[in-house]
């Protein structure tokens, strides 16, 4: 009844709510037009926020009933909510659409704005600052090299760390200037003119004649016939597009081995596509000093003032930089950016957790064919490529695990969100009191706590705004029982709940009454059920569940869960085989089922799982079709965790006797699965995977002779604690390997050297002497190999506790 209340309430509002998202998104492309006119008390920043207050007020009336018509079991009491939409968009936006309508588009406005930003690194204090030196020897180093044809050495980096500068010094250093007679500074504006480049240029060879007549064909010819004749140097600071970098490649002269080019940008993309023979340059953030003490300047020794006054007028700069990076943003990655706010200082963000946020958020949707979740990980490589966001950990296959946020892009996103009053944090002082008033949430949509969890639920909070509740404490905290009520009681309209760092002392019951939470991280270190009521969150989308116990009994009836994608937990869930449903459809990521939860049945309802662990009697997992029917299936985990305790029943090496793996497996880890070598066969029919990482006695054994066993796609293999002695392979045994890591094989007298092949990385730790020795022989073969243009150089990296005597 509850549902069909709510699903008679859409109904009604649909054709209002159609118009409302209409007229939305024409403000929204009004709002597009005038970001880059937007000043402080510019009159479209108090525009901004009526429309952004109305569109929240439109989703909170609707919220609002929601929740009245679950409560009520009535329709009847609720048929008012259409009324109310339309109220809100007649009375709120429609007004809002006049306004804009009476602005003037058509001045020109917007493009002198942007014409006057040409979004330049100025240098500050460039004849003081230091802290380069290292990059500007290797940097100038790569200048001086001779080549072939001409080389393009990129400077690449976050805004505000010093491209510029490093650039500047290099080109001003007597020792370039005696090395290039002809030097060339170019600033790249962010409005990209190649003419206004090209012309720039000219003006070097050319510096009292008016070449502005010249059509663009002999403008082009004109200066690559200049630079195809001199020994020059041309800088092109703040390249801001590939599109860009395409254009100016039109006038360079690529045969010309005399000549280099020198590019600063914040986009990886431009580094990448315009290297020759050099990766691109990634510089690093300064530490601690950034003026050198014999070069100290004066009034900073002197006048502490002045002091604060300079550094000031560098925070101003890079924020200043910084917005520009954020101007240049589709507005769904802006979004996704500002949410950065919301994250500690110097916090570790697991990659997993931001992408499902912004999911959960809103800010994701599935664009060219791609899931949410690919969506959703292009926008974190995205703002990774411009900058704005630190990879801090990859996967051995360069997939990104955690990132970290600047200091100084954290300050621009928290500045952004208290503007628009899209966060709050909660901090407590020194004393432990609150340093705010917990009546200023009132109005707040997203609250973030690091403290003062406890002494802020003590108040009885309520946000009536309130979407999602982030605690991020550094590890996790208890909360105590008489506070577990408070968050469902005065934030009823949680989307988000992410409280993966506090542990409840039991399964907070009144959850369950949250029925707009979308995602949803708790901790329970005793749990043993997922109660059934968990069922009547119909727009849960990730559920991750935090405890330390080996099993969980899930209760809740997932088959009828529509919006669940994401389900997580290190116990095995043991499903109750009564429900029925077709919801599990949408399931891409299940991690970990019991293995007697493994049933066809319930691989049938799993037809679009692209991710699954699996812990427990793993055996019993191949006594039928259920992995044979997961289709889309492309990562793995089998976890037996019997495995100290097993029977030779428990064992699987005398359940593979053909390969009942998915068909279109990309990635496998297995642990403590005790196989035998010679049924790596089995999984050698696996034409299809690209990983495989085998832990802690997943293969016994003395001997692993491949024969005629091949892996024709695996890029990656990853051996953890055997006891293998010999390992014999051929060319054939693994022709993509590129990532080979080998650690806790104590036994092991050597790794083939056959295996060097296309090798890119080799990591070994606790392996013996012979083993060690056999590695730095792959190491000299690839040294003696011939490069190609692009290839990645071989990195050997020789962990502790090997035998190197």
């Amino acid at each position: 009844m509850a549902e069909a209340a709510v699903e008679f309430l859409l109904e009604q509002v649909k054709d209002a709510l159609k118009q409302l998202k209409s007229d939305l998104a024409l403000l929204k492309g009004f709002l597009k037009q005038m970001a880059e006119k937007k000043q402080k008390e510019d009159p479209l920043i108090l525009l901004e926020r009526q429309m952004r207050d109305a569109v929240y007020m439109a989703e909170d009336t609707i919220d609002t009933c929601s929740i009245n018509a679950i409560a009520n079991k009535s329709i009847h009491k609720n048929v008012r909510l259409a009324k109310e939409v339309k109220s809100i968009r007649e009375d709120r936006i429609k007004p809002l659409l006049d306004k804009f309508a009476t602005l003037d588009f058509k001045s020109g406005g917007v493009q002198d704005s942007l014409a006057d930003s040409k979004g330049r690194d100025t240098p500050i204090r460039q004849n003081k600052v230091v802290g380069f030196d290292k990059e500007e020897a290797t940097i100038t180093g790569y200048l001086k090299e001779k080549t072939d044809k001409l080389d393009v050495i990129s400077i690449v980096g976050m805004p505000g760390l010093g491209k510029t500068t490093l650039a500047r010094k290099i080109y001003q250093s007597n020792e370039i200037g005696y090395h290039f007679p002809i030097r060339i500074w170019v600033n790249i504006s962010q409005v990209f003119d190649n003419r206004d480049v090209f012309l720039q240029i000219l003006k070097k060879f050319f510096p009292s004649r008016d070449t502005s007549s010249l059509n663009l064909n002999d403008l082009v010819q004109t200066v690559r016939a200049c630079l195809k004749k001199e020994k020059f140097l041309l800088v092109l600071d703040d390249v801001w597009s590939v599109v860009a970098w395409n254009q100016i490649k039109e006038v360079l002269p690529v045969d010309s081995a005399e000549g280099k080019v020198l590019i600063t940008t914040r986009e990886t993309d431009v580094a990448e596509k315009s290297r020759v023979y050099k990766a691109p340059h990634n510089l690093k953030f300064l530490q601690y000093e950034v003026f050198g003490l014999e070069d100290c300047p004066p009034e900073l020794s002197t006048v502490r003032s002045t002091a604060a006054s300079e550094w000031e007028t560098m925070s101003q700069r890079i924020r200043e930089v910084v917005e520009l990076s954020y101007q240049r943003l589709p507005d769904d990655l802006r979004e996704c950016f500002v949410f950065l706010a919301v994250f500690p200082e110097d916090y570790e963000i697991p990659a997993k957790m931001l992408c499902g946020l912004w999911i959960s958020e809103g800010f994701v949707l599935p664009r060219n064919g791609r899931s949410l979740e690919e969506s959703a990980e292009d926008n974190m490589n995205d703002l990774i490529c411009r900058n704005l966001l630190k990879a801090e950990k990859r996967n051995h296959m360069g997939k990104v695990k955690t990132c970290r946020v600047h200091d100084m892009v954290r300050a621009f996103c928290i500045k952004i969100s208290k503007d628009e009053n899209l966060c709050h944090e909660i901090k407590t002082s020194k004393t432990g009191a609150l340093e705010a008033p917990v009546s200023e949430i009132k109005d707040s949509h997203r609250l973030c706590f690091r403290s003062g969890l406890s002494k802020f639920l003590e108040e009885n909070p309520c946000g009536p705004h309130v979407r999602s509740f982030l605690c991020f404490y550094e590890r996790p905290v208890k909360l105590e029982p008489q506070y577990v009520t408070v968050i469902p009681d005065g934030f009823k309209k949680l989307r988000i709940l992410e409280s993966r760092c506090i542990i409840f002392n039991q399964f907070p019951a009144k959850i369950t009454k949250l029925i707009h939470l979308r995602y949803l991280t708790l901790y329970i270190e005793t749990l043993k059920i997922i109660p059934e009521p968990i069922t009547q969150l119909w727009n849960l989308q990730s559920l991750v569940v935090e405890t330390k116990t080996r099993s969980i009994t899930m209760k809740a009836n997932i088959w009828n869960m529509v919006q669940l994608r994401y389900l997580e937990t290190r116990a095995a869930i043991v499903l109750d085989s009564k429900w029925s449903g077709d919801a599990g459809q949408n399931l891409h990521t299940l991690n970990r089922l019991s293995p007697e939860s493994c049933t066809e049945v319930v691989s049938k309802k799993l037809k679009n799982l692209k991710t699954l662990g699996i812990s427990g009697k793993v055996a019993t997992v191949f006594e039928n079709k259920f992995l044979e029917n997961l289709h889309h299936l492309e990562k793995l985990k089998l976890v037996n965790s019997v495995a100290y305790e097993q029977t030779s029943e428990d064992k699987l090496h005398s359940l593979l006797p053909q390969n009942r793996f998915p068909p279109y497996l990309k990635r496998l880890t297995l642990t403590n699965t005790f196989l035998d070598w010679h049924h790596m066969s089995v999984l050698a029919m696996i034409k299809s995977l690209e990983a495989l990482k085998l832990k802690d006695n997943a293969f016994v054994g003395l001997l692993w002779n491949l024969g005629l066993d091949s892996f024709p796609n695996l890029q990656l293999l990853l051996i953890f604690y055997t006891d293998l002695v010999l390992w014999e392979a051929s060319t054939d045994s693994f022709p993509k390997l590129r990532i080979l890591v080998v650690k806790n094989c104590e036994n092991l007298k050597e790794i083939p050297e056959c295996l060097g092949t296309h090798l890119e990385k080799l990591e070994i730790e606790r392996v013996r002497f012979s083993a060690v020795q056999s590695a730095k022989k792959i190491e000299e073969a690839k040294k003696g190999e011939p490069k190609g243009k692009f290839e990645v150089p071989f990195n050997l990296i020789v962990g502790p506790a090997c035998d190197t005597e």
